[in-house]
Parts: C-alpha cells; sequence; structure tokens
C-alpha cells in the first residue's frame, strides 16, 4: 500500500463533474477526485500531449453550474495503458 503524500485529503466525486484543460490545445475529460488543493481527472489521449507551459486554466461544468477561467497548473500527466 502507497502511503498517502497529498497535503489535502482528497474526496472521491459522486456526480458527473466535466472539466476542460486549456493551454493552447483542449483536454476535456471527467473530474475523478477533488480537494483544497487540486483535482484529478482523466480525459482521452488524443496524441496532443501536455507540453511546454504547464499552467493554464480550467472550465467546470456541475450540472447546471459551470466556473470558467480558473487558473491551474498541470503537476503530472500520466498515461493509461489500454488493454
Amino acid at each position: 500500500m502507497r502511503i498517502e503524500q497529498r497535503k489535502d485529503i482528497r474526496f472521491l466525486v459522486e456526480d458527473n463533474i466535466i472539466v476542460a484543460f486549456r493551454n493552447g490545445s483542449t483536454k476535456i475529460g471527467e473530474v475523478k477526485d477533488i480537494s483544497r488543493g487540486g483535482l484529478s481527472f482523466e480525459h482521452i489521449y488524443d496524441g496532443d500531449s501536455i507540453q511546454g507551459s504547464l499552467k493554464g486554466y480550467i472550465l467546470l461544468w456541475i450540472n447546471e453550474f459551470n466556473m470558467s477561467k480558473v487558473p491551474c497548473k498541470v503537476v503530472y500527466d500520466i498515461p493509461v495503458r489500454i488493454p
């Protein structure tokens, strides 16, 4: 078992929360967990990896509510192996 190294406790997301990350290109995905310090989301790999500036902004859609242009930075981007 891995020791948790995150500063803030993460909470699993129960509703469908859609996120779009923009930093020149756009990555759209579904939020998996969230905390005071950040969030993680899964996106479809389109051959355009996140390179260059790891700063950008995100847009969140939660049911009828949305937040736009929330500043963020990418800490890591892990490709998922296709079975």
